[in-house]
């Protein structure tokens, strides 16, 4: 147990507050000197997963799958991106009901000069961990990931959960 702000809260609750302030703080450091109005956070990591897994292009579902967004919030990324010029969206081959998101030329200069300023502030923020201490943290946030992962999975299959 933690006294924290006049309240006890268990340990894995204080973990659990101390990582979201921390995200929050490095989203804020990362808008602040990174990004733009036109290149928020989140769209520039829609530009890194299709930059880095997204090889011949990705699906608007396997994007929203390796982000923590909302269906509705990655739609409206995603149309800014593409009326920005930095994606583009074509029919599927295999299934015209879906569209295959890929890059554009604007899109991968707009990573070339981003990304190591990012990276730079990456290295800013987690430079003094050791590599014991860093993977020992990805460890426990991955088991953590599961867990919600889980959870959020047993929640969508009781009656009234999100599809």
């Amino acid at each position: 147990m933690i006294e924290s702000n006049g309240r006890t809260i268990e340990a894995g609750e204080h973990a659990i507050l101390e990582i979201i302030k921390t995200a929050e703080l490095f989203t804020r450091v990362g808008n602040a000197c990174v990004f733009d109005r036109e290149l928020s956070q989140a769209r520039f990591n829609i530009l890194i997963i299709l930059k880095y897994e997204g090889d011949g292009g990705m699906s608007q579902k396997e994007i929203l799958e390796r982000m923590i967004s909302t269906k509705g919030n990655l739609s409206i990324h995603i149309r800014n991106l593409e009326e920005g010029g930095y994606i583009k969206r074509q029919a599927s081959k295999e299934d015209m009901r879906h569209d295959v998101i890929t890059l554009t030329g604007k899109g991968e200069r707009a990573l070339k000069g981003i990304e190591p300023e990012y990276e730079r502030h990456i290295r800013a923020v987690a430079g003094d961990l050791s590599d014991d201490k860093a993977g020992h943290l990805t460890e426990m946030l991955k088991d953590l990931q599961e867990k919600c992962r889980e959870l959020l999975s047993a929640d969508l299959k009781k009656p009234g959960g999100e599809s």
